[in-house]
């Protein structure tokens, strides 16, 4: 006769180890994709103020640090709506305006967007894809440089990747919801729109091929539910209606944009700089596996690939959908992707090709990339059959790994390059030289923006642009509303004599008997220093210049220089 087992030495019910096997099954899963979440923080975050605002990230600060009015008519002048602007005002005044908390705003839609790719792509492929298109997105070294500017390009890419995944939902998956479900996703998707399109003005484009695959399901599947998108996607559009005659006359006021008519390696060399560093001649390799991996992750889906049952590497029971719903996958990747050539097939007429825009197009070649992987691991799993589960297991996980470490290893070389001083305006160093030398009436010129933007935000706690008594002026653009400017200078940049003894130009500008004029330039000054009409003419003349030393080395040639009228 076997004695009662006491109360506290009771075995766990069946219900209490089916909970505890299903709660440690979830962290289990869980666990690669904070790992994932952990690398991305880290990339993004690690040294993050170390590094110097250069001009673009100075001029977000600038135009964001005006009153909102202000804000808004400086922005008229800009190519980008003002979207990220408005965020980035709310983000000084919560968190204020150092290098790291400027950045912090990109670094926080940089997460967001690996979260919504994870969604997208584990909705599309299951697990596996989806912690492949996740770890594609939070370790490419572009994608981390993207998160680590104070600029729009990160916001950007959420608000686009948001839009692609809400919109190919709908279509694929709109007619099995409830009407309150299939309601939040048509709000969802007319607010990703639309802050894709206030964000940046490529965001049309990217706009137009959502529109398209809408009316693709539309032509294809004749739902209603297609319909429903189309008609999200034009609300959002139709949102920028107020801001467009500012966007249409920047475009038309004649000033070339400053990148050259890309050549036919740049799209190539684009997928290259998403997936590694372009190392020497090496970018063609990047190039290649990029493009191959993306095609085969084309063709698996267009063929109904990816619908097979499949207990691939943790993926529970079948990959839900059919043949139809892959094909719709595999035309909305095809049409996100299709920013880089759209842009580029545009560039030939008018330049707007720069990698940094064409973010938006990468989580879905991170999907389209996944989908390949995923259709590489079922193909093993059937080739060595059922019960050999591992070697197909080892195989995936392989490439996996490959995947992971030759992104990863040049994404952590990317961000130890961007937290020093290589080719970076030393503009703290200048205002700390030009501190000790300037006097009352003293005036400084900036020769480019890259020096303007850069000076305005490291002045902004000094006592310099007090102690001269008058603001910082930049000569080259006296006509762009963001700039103080120097309007006695023409367009050729001759200061006459005559302006400089004219009363009133001397009282707008402080001038002193004794005033000094400081010309300064963070690029090379001989370049700057050859086009200053003043100097060549004989109207200023120079009587001294040194040079700015960073990290206890010269980054690249940096000057001022001293002169008199």
């Amino acid at each position: 006769m076997t004695r009662p087992e006491p109360a506290s030495g009771r075995r766990p019910s069946v219900a209490v180890r089916v909970t505890t096997l299903v709660t440690s099954g979830r962290l289990v899963e869980a666990l690669p994709l904070a790992v994932l979440l952990v690398a991305g923080v880290a990339l993004r975050t690690v040294l993050l103020g170390q590094q110097q605002l250069f001009r673009d990230e100075a001029t977000s600060w600038y135009l964001a640090s005006h009153s909102l009015g202000d804000m808004l008519g400086l922005a008229a002048n800009e190519t980008a709506p003002p979207l990220y602007l408005l965020l980035l005002k709310g983000w000084m005044a919560a968190f204020g305006d150092s290098e790291a908390a400027l950045r912090s705003l990109s670094v926080v839609a940089g997460i967001g967007t690996i979260g919504v790719t994870w969604r997208w792509a584990g909705d599309a492929l299951g697990r596996t894809g989806a912690l492949v298109a996740a770890a594609l997105v939070a370790l490419s070294p572009a994608m981390v440089a993207a998160d680590r500017e104070a600029r729009m390009y990160s916001l950007e890419t959420l608000l686009a990747t948001l839009a692609w995944w809400l919109v190919w939902l709908i279509v694929a998956r709109g007619g099995e919801w409830s009407a309150r479900r299939r309601a939040a996703a048509a709000v969802g998707l007319v607010l990703g729109v639309a802050g894709e399109v206030w964000t940046m003005s490529l965001g049309l484009p990217v706009a137009g091929l959502q529109l398209a695959f809408a009316v693709f399901g539309l032509l294809w599947l004749r739902t209603r539910v297609s319909a429903i998108a189309a008609g999200c996607v034009l609300l959002g559009v139709l949102s920028l209606a107020p801001w467009l005659p500012n966007l249409l006359a920047v475009a038309s006021n004649g000033q070339r944009f400053w990148t050259p008519r890309p050549d036919l390696g740049s799209a190539a060399d684009t997928l290259s700089y998403w997936l590694s560093l372009r190392l020497g001649g090496l970018w063609w390799l990047g190039a290649g596996l990029a493009a191959a991996g993306a095609a085969l992750g084309l063709a698996a889906a267009s063929r109904g690939l990816l619908s097979r049952p499949s207990t691939d590497i943790g993926d529970r029971g079948a990959v839900p959908g059919g043949v139809r719903r892959d094909r719709l996958l595999a035309v909305a990747i095809a049409l996100g992707m299709g920013l880089v050539p759209a842009v580029w097939i545009y560039s030939q007429l008018n330049s707007v090709y720069d990698p940094r825009y064409l973010g938006a197009a990468y989580p879905p070649f991170a999907i389209a990339i996944a989908a390949g992987v995923v259709s590489v691991a079922r193909k093993a799993r059937s080739q060595f059959g059922a019960n050999q589960p591992v070697p197909a297991r080892a195989l995936a996980i392989l490439v996996v790994l490959a995947l992971v470490c030759g992104i990863a290893i040049p994404a952590s070389v990317a961000v130890d390059d961007s937290s020093h001083d290589k080719e970076i305006e030393p503009a703290r160093q200048v205002v700390a030289t030009l501190s000790g030398l300037v006097h009352p009436g003293d005036v400084v010129i900036t020769l480019n923006a890259q020096t303007y933007f850069p000076l305005r935000y490291y002045l902004r706690d000094g006592e310099l642009e007090r102690s001269l008594g008058t603001s910082l002026y930049d000569w080259h653009r006296p006509s762009a509303a963001f700039f103080t400017g120097w309007k006695d200078i023409d367009d050729t940049g001759i200061l006459e004599p005559a302006t400089v003894a004219r009363q009133g130009w001397r009282e707008t500008v402080h001038i002193g008997p004794r005033s000094v004029f400081w010309l300064v330039t963070l690029v090379d000054p001989d370049r700057e220093f050859s086009v200053f009409e003043p100097l060549s003419t004989g109207e200023m003349r120079e009587t001294g210049r040194f040079d700015v030393k960073g990290a206890g080395r010269v980054a690249q040639i940096r000057s001022a220089v001293l002169v008199e009228p």
